[in-house]
């Protein structure tokens, strides 16, 4: 290729009017209607998707996070303990929790029994609550020493 004047060498080059077509309508494909063969219909119609895919991602966490807050919740007030007073003794206690993959109620009975015991002693020795834990095999739990 020729670079005749300094312009022409600089300007900067796109992608194919082709490719930069089928790039579009290949995330379209599975949509209905003229939408998944009509240029400018498909262009807002995958605009949109991905905009509500970006938004459908941030709503997911939100709303896996609040199902194992209320599985927490709900193991705990078994036991009669509220989530907040359940949560601060567990943190008194020095025994951090993973909401991720510790719901009480799928841990077992005994365990989450454990923990809820464990989370009602305010004043009870970290040693005490270290040998309670570790006799029940909890895989969720997280031991901090400080």
């Amino acid at each position: 290729m020729v670079f005749l004047t300094v312009p022409l060498w600089l300007r900067s080059r796109v992608t194919d009017r082709y490719w930069r077509v089928q790039e579009v309508l290949k995330h379209a494909r599975h949509f209905r209607g003229r939408k998944n063969r009509c240029y400018r219909l498909a262009v807002r119609a995958v605009t949109r998707a991905f905009v509500k895919c970006t938004r459908a991602r941030r709503l997911k966490k939100r709303s896996l996070r609040t199902l194992w807050i209320n599985r927490i919740t709900a193991a705990s007030q078994e036991h009669g303990l509220k989530y907040p007073a359940f949560i601060i003794n567990l943190i008194k206690c020095q025994v951090e929790l993973n909401r991720k993959g510790g719901p009480a109620p799928l841990m077992g009975r005994l365990t989450s029994t454990a923990l809820c015991s464990g989370a009602s002693w305010e004043k009870a020795s970290p040693v005490m609550i270290v040998l309670l834990f570790v006799s029940l095999t909890c895989l969720c739990v997280k031991f901090i020493f400080q």
